[in-house]
């Protein structure tokens, strides 16, 4: 039996959009267009200068491409992947999943493939 009911005050509370501000030195933004058929664009920000890699998987877990944007300046920038493997095969129609690695932070998605 609840016999007396109070109202709580919380005062000095942070949102939650201004402490995950705080930590991204990463924010990935996704890729474009997605799906593809030939060519997509990876776009992330970065909140200082630096090396970005860019890892490719297909479904099944395996690595088949890696992309580098050395010497990447801070805000906006952009990696383009042709749908082609480290051998320079194109690869299937299909889910892959892309990891943009930048300082310690890492931030995936999925994109799709269509021919």
């Amino acid at each position: 039996v609840v016999s007396d009911v109070s109202k709580i005050t919380f005062e000095n509370v942070t949102g939650v959009d201004a402490f995950s501000n705080l930590l991204k030195d990463l924010q990935l933004k996704g890729n474009y267009p997605n799906p593809f058929s030939k060519q997509t664009t990876i776009e992330f920000e970065i909140d200082k200068p630096g090396t970005v890699a860019v890892f490719i998987y297909d479904n099944a877990g395996n690595r088949i491409k890696k992309l580098e944007c050395n010497g990447c300046l801070a805000g906006k920038n952009t990696i383009r992947w042709n749908s082609k493997d480290s051998r320079g095969e194109r690869v299937q129609s299909g889910l892959y999943y892309y990891e943009v690695h930048f300082d310690k932070e890492i931030q995936s998605k999925k994109m799709i493939i269509v021919k």
